[in-house]
């Protein structure tokens, strides 16, 4: 795995409302600077707390991770 290069940016239950009504609640995890990046999606029904320090490492590597 490539060294880390970024601090990161962490964003805890962000709303986003889908086509029913629904509220899904993310936590984000991004590069603590600007630009563009590529983006991981993990969803899963269970605790969302699960596998942070992954997301975490994955954003210092230079991903959004959701």
């Amino acid at each position: 795995m490539a060294p880390p290069s970024f601090s990161v940016t962490v964003e805890k239950n962000m709303p986003l409302q889908v086509r029913d009504g629904t509220i899904l609640r993310s936590d984000i995890y991004r590069p603590g600077s600007p630009g563009r990046f590529a983006t991981l999606l993990s969803r899963t029904p269970y605790d969302k707390s699960r596998h942070t320090d992954t997301y975490h490492q994955m954003a210092e590597r230079g991903y959004v991770v959701v």
